[in-house]
């Protein structure tokens, strides 16, 4: 709001007049010693900018991106920064016995912005208010932030002003998104696995019969299973490692994700091999569905053994999905205001997208695989289907409507307990519940696309 003008110049802070003119005055209150120029040219590398802004400021610039410069009346919006250094000598002759407004202390020991480096600033600041009553700001992890303000008589314009704790706020509002993202990932592969397993050992089992049957012995015939699946993983670990290489060189990945990966693969293994030489018990079994349910639900409920991994798979996706996204949107509305913010949000946001895509292509292929399996398995069932008098027609309908109902409670599933962890967790809107919803409909469409296709081809070979 101005207050006033002066010389013709809009002022915009209330002055308070002090001292006289100099033609006024014989005895001068204090006497300046200019000493002459000073230069950071030869420390531009060891020196640090001031973190509250008040040394290189960026530029106040006006809607249109016109730059509004400051100018040398006192009072005026935008304060001349300081260009000039004084000895505390003469700095007392000013101020009094008391110059000194503020100090910027610096905590030695800390080579980044993390959680053992805020309790070291936190002891210090400790240590500081039991020396006496000190106003303490901390301005580590501070970052600027493009504010929009109404200036009378100059119109709206864009200032930076210095939020403080900046880091803090992005840290929070990203630590407990990335770290449910990274749990449902983990368990998004887990269940392609687990699943993978199942109807490997189902298919396989014709075939393990044959091989028995033939004299092999039944530690030979899991040597050969383990010889397969060895050559397979190996040859899935090592692209992997390559790819992992890749974006650790891209600096998208530090050094801990390898150890991660290896200590994932191991235990991958043992999974993999204990379900391997664990000899199945459980045959399809001829028995009565569901009853007094019609058909499709009877089927549902047969089969529930091999449906269950991919429905669990599918909600977990389509949790994973809608919250990544939504959270995205909610996190980077929370954290995005400050210059950090948006460096930290455009950085991370390649990952999370990368996962996204992974995360839909993995349930992709496992759709895919289940259905191609699942149909294997009822092979007999839907001859059966086909020579009591079914045409081909109808049991493409029957399993595509089997597929529906299951794929859909599936992912209705997820994105249900997906917007109610994101109601409690952030202030969701309108926008993001539609989002959810187009994201809902687009994996529902994705699902039914391949299940046809399975369908199709795997029907046709009755």
């Amino acid at each position: 709001k101005q207050v006033g003008t002066e010389s013709g110049v809009p002022i915009h802070r209330k002055l308070i007049e002090k001292g006289k003119p100099a033609y006024e005055m014989r005895d001068y209150p204090f006497v300046l010693f200019p000493v002459g120029s000073y230069t950071t040219k030869e420390y531009q590398q060891s020196l640090a900018a001031s973190p509250l802004g008040i040394y290189q400021q960026a530029p106040v610039t006006t809607e249109k991106g016109q730059v509004v410069h400051e100018i040398a009346v006192a009072g005026s919006f935008i304060a001349s920064p300081a260009h000039g250094i004084i000895q505390i000598e003469d700095a007392e002759l000013i101020k009094g016995n008391a110059p000194i407004d503020a100090i910027r202390i610096k905590v030695a020991g800390i080579s980044s912005y993390d959680d053992s480096a805020e309790r070291k600033i936190l002891d210090v600041v400790e240590q500081l208010y039991q020396l006496g009553d000190f106003q303490i700001d901390i301005v580590a992890g501070a970052s600027p932030e493009t504010m929009n303000m109404d200036v009378e008589s100059i119109g709206m314009v864009k200032q930076q002003w210095t939020s403080l704790g900046a880091a803090t706020t992005i840290s929070e509002g990203w630590t407990l998104s990335n770290f449910i993202i990274t749990a449902l990932f983990i368990i998004v592969g887990g269940l392609y696995m687990l699943n993978r397993i199942l109807f490997w050992r189902e298919t396989r089992q014709e075939e393990s019969e044959l091989l028995f049957d033939i004299g092999w012995s039944k530690r030979h015939i899991t040597q050969f299973y383990l010889i397969e699946i060895g050559l397979l993983t190996f040859a899935a670990v090592t692209i992997s490692l390559c790819i992992i290489g890749g974006l650790i060189s891209a600096h998208f990945l530090d050094i801990e994700s390898l150890f991660f990966f290896i200590s994932s693969t191991l235990l991958f293994l043992i999974i993999l091999i204990a379900r391997i030489t664990i000899p199945i018990k459980n045959k399809l079994k001829i028995q009565q569905g569901a009853p007094g349910k019609t058909m499709l639900l009877r089927n549902i409920y047969y089969y529930r053994k091999f449906i269950g991994i991919t429905f669990l798979q599918l909600a977990m996706v389509t949790f994973l999905v809608i919250f990544i996204i939504t959270s995205i949107f909610a996190t980077m509305e929370l954290t995005g205001k400050t210059n950090l913010g948006e460096f930290i949000n455009s950085s991370i946001y390649f990952i999370l997208l990368l996962v996204v895509l992974v995360s839909i292509g993995l349930t992709m292929i496992t759709v895919f695989e289940s259905n191609s399996s699942f149909l294997t398995l009822r092979n007999t069932e839907l001859r059966i289907l086909k020579d009591i008098g079914w045409a081909r027609k109808d049991i493409q309908l029957l399993c595509m409507k089997e597929s529906a109902i299951w794929t859909f409670l599936g992912i209705l599933l997820g994105a249900s307990a997906s917007l109610g962890i994101l109601v409690i967790l952030f202030d969701i809107k309108p926008v993001m519940f539609i989002i959810s919803i187009v994201i809902v409909v687009i994996i529902y469409c994705i699902v039914l696309c391949l299940t046809y296709i399975v369908t199709f081809f795997q029907t046709n070979k009755i």
